[in-house]
């Protein structure tokens, strides 16, 4: 049997005019797949680590099925109305067919639970039979909705507002084709087509629904988490699913592409300054200038440790905030209860990114009697290795989604960042305090000298967020007090800029002198130097290169995320396509690959130039033993258990703790322990 080139033009305007209604049905069924099966794991996988305690799986269940339906009814009305409204002919679904799709798109919702279900299970959260009841609670709950859709849609209609759409749709040049039904007679009418009227309504439930779970979550931002983030992701696509598929039946008909007015719209809403991304600044309370040298003879010690932190999200978090609370936890295990040399040996934490994060917590438990005991120590813990995917997925379905469409109705402060950074704070009101105030126990020498290290977007410049001052400010460096002398940020806002992994957080500028005044944008200091090398080197040097420099002895400790080798397979087998993207590979693998040569070698110059120098330095390098980092803010169990592991390894003989050991021992702390 022959197809006709008529028949093939026809399937594919049918294509053309299903485009949203297909792309949104193969993104809900395929979904698990990709997030589950795919290299796309640590990117997406985290979406399916539900806390399948409380209500989380009944919310689940409920948006899984509310996103069926919604893709569900604007895939039907379009085969059933698609042919009237473009002049394709045939008549189109009959309603009976309406129940047939409510099955097979009920049965689609299989893959996404499945899912759900069987990562819920691995990970152990619960038992099959907890799980399993509050699915079925949330199904329930799905389907209380979809039968609310019928007396909404009948109470809609009893106020007028089918027949005034029926009137609007019945005066466009088309005659409201696809969307109206006429009745000739002795008493003619014109009425909606049927089911209309029901994807209304359940386009107003949907928004309820939508809106219901954003105020929620804007309520509670920071505390434990009550909505999944894969609500979050499937309200997204059950919204735009609704938006994208009714603007193309409409415009369509006119030959307008849908992305044309949302392109316009956006661009003209880019020229508003009220749609750019803030971080909040603080009038700053410390002003007095500390100077490298100062923060390192603050303790008075000749044996000194300083540590960088790499970047890499939510692991590098976490792995530095094992790797330091579990160095003092074992020096008290070696040397006594009540000995605290390895945390007051520390002058200098230099961080970036997801290690930003870990060294906060850290650094943040700091005392003037040192650092606390086991179980803030493994608080410190617990909060680095804390989710904070459901407060970014919030920020980016409500209000970064309406930001570009409403600039100037949306709080300029509220967005994903912002989201990002009350999660991070975890209800601890130390961290919402000024940076600065860190100052008071540099200078005391009971609290190790920080920098956050983030990135200048406008200028490519290292951007220092930091409770010391490295002077002078050179090409390629600026730090944020010398840009803005009376200022600060919040512990927690530093940092979330030096953490604003790419189109998770947004570029952010200081929200000084209304929104038309112009200000730098920071993004992540994984822009720059991934390792905080560059500023622990030029720190270093800083504080050595003074005269009678008390520093005998420096233990340079390096906290690096995933393995640093070169990777075990190459594709090199490529075809003329490869072209289109190699330039942008070059230039990512480059700068992973460049990075870390350059904070080898920085390293290596300055532990032999020093020694020339009289004080004798090396390094020590803790790294996470995988290459496989996860691409989120969130850990599920078996993460976490692999960095616990992972840890283990670093306490055999030969490995970092060893060389740890030795420095202490080599200082003479072991000999004489503080009271």
């Amino acid at each position: 049997m022959s197809v006709t080139l008529g028949e093939i033009a026809k399937i594919l305007t049918w294509a053309y005019i299903l485009r949203y209604a297909l792309l949104f049905s193969a993104l809900f069924v395929f979904l698990p797949v990709l997030a589950l099966k795919t290299r796309f794991k640590s990117l997406l996988g985290a979406l399916f680590d539900v806390e399948a305690q409380g209500a989380g799986m009944a919310i689940v269940a409920l948006t899984v099925m509310a996103t069926a339906w919604t893709t569900m009814l604007t895939m039907w009305l379009i085969l059933a109305y698609g042919g009237k409204r473009f002049g394709l002919g045939g008549a189109g679904l009959s309603p009976s067919s309406f129940r047939w799709f409510v099955i097979l798109y009920s049965l689609a919702a299989l893959p996404m639970l499945a899912g759900v279900f069987g990562e819920s299970i691995r990970q152990g959260k619960t038992s099959f039979r907890a799980i399993f009841g509050r699915t079925v609670l949330g199904l329930a709950l799905a389907a209380a909705l979809m039968g609310l859709s019928w007396p909404l849609a009948s109470a809609l209609k009893k106020i007028g507002l089918e027949k005034g759409m029926a009137a609007f749709f019945s005066r466009l040049p088309d005659g409201g084709a696809g969307y109206v039904s006429y009745r000739s007679g002795a008493s003619p009418a014109l009425s909606l087509l049927p089911f209309h009227g029901m994807a209304l309504a359940l386009c107003v439930i949907s928004f309820g629904l939508y809106v219901m779970v954003g105020h929620a979550k804007y309520a509670r931002l920071g505390r434990s988490a009550r909505v999944p983030t894969l609500a979050y992701v499937l309200l997204w696509l059950m919204m735009l699913c609704w938006g994208l598929t009714g603007m193309a039946f409409f415009l369509d008909r006119y030959r307008v592409p849908v992305l044309v007015p949302i392109f316009l719209l956006f661009f003209a809403m880019s020229f508003s300054p009220h749609s750019d991304h803030f971080y909040h600044v603080l009038e700053r309370a410390q002003k007095e200038s500390i100077s490298p040298a100062q923060a390192i003879r603050a303790g008075g010690r000749s044996h000194v440790i300083v540590v960088a932190s790499s970047g890499g999200g939510i692991q590098a978090a976490a792995w530095t905030a094992r790797v330091l609370t579990g160095l003092e936890l074992k020096c008290r295990e070696e040397f006594g209860r009540d000995y605290k040399e390895f945390g007051r040996s520390i002058r200098c934490i230099s961080s970036v990114s997801g290690g930003s994060v870990g060294a906060m917590y850290f650094v943040n438990a700091y005392t003037a009697r040192g650092l606390p005991d086991r179980k803030i120590l493994d608080q410190v813990v617990e909060r680095a290795e804390a989710s904070s995917l459901d407060e970014i997925a919030w920020g980016l379905v409500y209000p970064d989604l309406w930001r570009p469409i409403f600039p100037f109705f949306w709080s300029q402060k509220t967005d994903r960042g912002k989201a990002l950074e009350v999660a991070l704070e975890r209800g601890d009101p130390e961290l919402s305090r000024g940076l600065a105030d860190w100052r008071e126990g540099v200078q005391k020498g009971w609290r190790p000298a920080t920098t956050f290290n983030a990135t200048i977007a406008d200028t490519g410049e290292r951007l220092l967020l930091a409770t010391t001052d490295l002077e002078p400010e050179k090409y390629g460096r600026k730090n944020f007090y010398g840009l803005y002398p009376r200022h600060d940020v919040s512990t927690a806002t530093a940092a979330r800029l030096s953490a604003a992994f790419p189109y998770v957080s947004p570029a952010a500028r200081a929200d000084l002198g209304g929104p038309h005044q112009p200000q730098f944008h920071a993004v992540d200091g994984g822009y720059y130097d991934n390792y905080g090398t560059a500023t622990l080197v030029e720190w270093l040097d800083d504080a050595l290169n003074q005269p009678d420099n008390p520093i005998q002895h420096v233990l340079v400790l390096q906290i690096r995320d995933s393995a640093s080798t070169a990777p075990k397979k190459y594709n090199t087998s490529r075809g003329w396509f490869y072209q289109f993207f190699a330039p942008l590979a070059t230039m990512l693998h480059v700068r992973t690959a460049a990075q870390l040569s350059y904070a080898d070698s920085e390293v290596n110059l300055l532990e032999r130039i020093r020694y020339q120098n009289g004080a004798k330095i090396e390094s020590v390098v803790f790294e996470f033993p995988s290459e496989d980092v996860p691409l989120s803010w969130h850990l599920t169990r078996q993460q976490k258990q692999n960095i616990e592991t992972a840890w283990q390894q670093q306490l055999k003989p030969g490995a970092g703790w060893d060389a740890v050991k030795n420095f202490l021992v080599e200082a003479g702390a072991s000999k004489t322990p503080p009271s």
